[in-house]
């Protein structure tokens, strides 16, 4: 069992509320976030209510080798993206002369965002000296998730959600 979030008197709708109390438990937080949904759509006050994320995990998963010639690739993605973004704004908010593309212009700014990018990212990867060879994604997960009802109003999340009242609660 995990500890409760903290009772700071909290206020569901103006009303002061007791200290919350363990509802249910779910083993993905899809559930978890449905069950406040459904909450909600029935009028009741999810002021009153937290979920609780138990057993916290990173998960970093390996997405493949990284090279220097890999992180000029992906720096290079990312600059050409920024330099466009930089080009655009130029077009809409800087007054440019008579005759001058705007193609032109967005061209030379997404390809200069590229080079910088891919040159910045690649200079970065061969700095580590192969340190982190691999690149990779992080996710967060828990074991389960726990949804905690303030004590005042237990008894009509219970009924809702048509899960029995824990012994815990008055």
């Amino acid at each position: 069992m995990s500890l409760p979030p903290e009772s700071s008197e909290r206020s569901a709708e103006g009303q002061a509320v007791g200290p919350p109390t363990l509802l249910t438990e779910f083993r993905e937080y899809n559930d978890a976030q449905k069950a406040i949904d459904t909450l909600s759509d029935a009028g009741f006050p999810v002021a009153a209510t937290s979920i609780v994320w138990n057993r916290l995990r990173r998960v970093e998963h390996v997405t493949g080798r990284k090279t220097a010639l890999t992180a000029f690739r992906d720096g290079a993605l990312s600059g050409a993206w920024f330099g466009s973004f930089i080009g655009l704004l130029l077009l809409f908010f800087v007054e440019r002369q008579e005759g001058a593309s705007s193609l032109v212009l967005l061209v030379s700014y997404l390809v200069v965002g590229a080079v910088v990018g891919g040159a910045w990212s690649a200079l970065g990867h061969l700095a580590q000296r192969g340190a982190r060879d691999f690149s990779s994604r992080n996710l967060m997960a828990a074991e389960s998730y726990q949804i905690w009802v303030d004590r005042d109003v237990i008894d009509k999340a219970a009924g809702i959600l048509n899960v029995p009242v824990p012994a815990s609660a008055p």
